[in-house]
């Protein structure tokens, strides 16, 4: 997916397919007839792309962090990972348990 700039509009080639992250929120140009109308923000999944002009991102949606932690008895205790395969192969014998750690927005 490519990356797009907040408040900057973009031309669209009209096709189905979104172009941002589902979640994001976007303004769009349409073109109605001999007129073309401007829509406020609203999620990109939500939208019909197919007649969509040009768009911008208001608000882009940004994935939460997630991360894999593994605890340890003391004194070792807790290693990060950035995926569950990794955290899965640094478990060891010593390993109590592995963690699933999601960021929270608001």
């Amino acid at each position: 997916m490519a990356e797009y700039k907040v408040n900057k509009w973009y031309p669209h080639a009209m096709l189905k397919e979104c172009p941002v992250h589902p979640e994001s929120k976007v303004s769009t140009t349409r073109l109605m007839g001999a007129y073309n109308t401007t829509y406020s923000s609203t999620l990109a999944g939500n939208i019909d792309w197919e007649d969509v002009a040009a768009f911008k991102v208001v608000e882009e949606y940004q994935e939460p962090l997630v991360l894999w932690v593994n605890v340890f008895p003391p004194p070792s205790g807790l290693f990060v990972h950035h995926s569950k395969s990794s955290a899965e192969a640094g478990r060891g014998d010593r390993c109590i348990r592995t963690v699933k750690m999601m960021e929270v927005k608001e």
